[in-house]
């Protein structure tokens, strides 16, 4: 085992867990009874909303930190022979990761999710994420139209970051790569997290 499989592997624990956590702190907040009293309060509904995402924040860090610091100690040994500069820049792309999980959870919970659903969607995409991603076997080893799926998961870029931050010769096109993978990795996140705005504000709305 490697730390580059680590990340790769780890990627489902961090989407499961922030998927199902952010989800059920969305659907909390948005619970009727709670609106109407919160509604009642001196707090505007904007600040109310930002305070929310910034709690969900706040515990998605925390999960990635906790599942990406267990790598750390447990490969310590490769930590110290790859540099402390090139695990950051991995860190930097699994981070990256969990923003996804983020916009998926708020997108959720403005569908209406509870409990159950959010569990199901975090294992789910999870599993499916991963396996896209290649971390549980090379993609160069499935058909054509999986490797085409591929592109469209932040796994896929993220773990193509990992392992160019974690290669022996990281070069400026190395890190043009990774620049590039964490990009395309934060674009998805936002435009899911776009979906779930939409969402948020015809629900409001309606």
């Amino acid at each position: 085992a490697t730390l580059e499989s680590y990340f790769n592997f780890g990627a489902y624990a961090i989407i499961s867990s922030v998927i199902v956590s952010v989800g059920l702190v969305f659907s909390g907040m948005n619970k009727p009874e709670r609106v109407r009293r919160m509604d009642a309060g001196p707090v505007s509904e904007r600040q109310r909303s930002l305070a929310v995402f910034a709690a969900a924040a706040v515990l998605t860090v925390c999960i990635w930190f906790v599942s990406s610091m267990m790598g750390v100690v447990g490969f310590a040994s490769e930590v110290a022979e790859v540099g402390v500069g090139r695990v950051c820049l991995a860190l930097a792309a699994t981070f990256a990761l969990a923003c996804t999980p983020l916009a998926v959870g708020f997108t959720l919970s403005s569908l209406g999710a509870r409990e159950e659903l959010l569990n199901g969607v975090g294992n789910l995409l999870g599993m499916l994420m991963t396996f896209l991603g290649g971390a549980w076997m090379p993609l160069s080893l499935m058909s054509s139209t999986v490797q085409a799926a591929a592109h469209f998961v932040p796994t896929y870029w993220v773990n193509d970051a990992v392992s160019s931050a974690l290669a022996a010769d990281l070069t400026p096109a190395a890190l043009g790569n990774v620049a590039c993978d964490l990009g395309v990795a934060a674009l998805i996140a936002v435009a899911i997290a776009a979906v779930g705005l939409a969402l948020s504000r015809t629900k409001n709305h309606a």
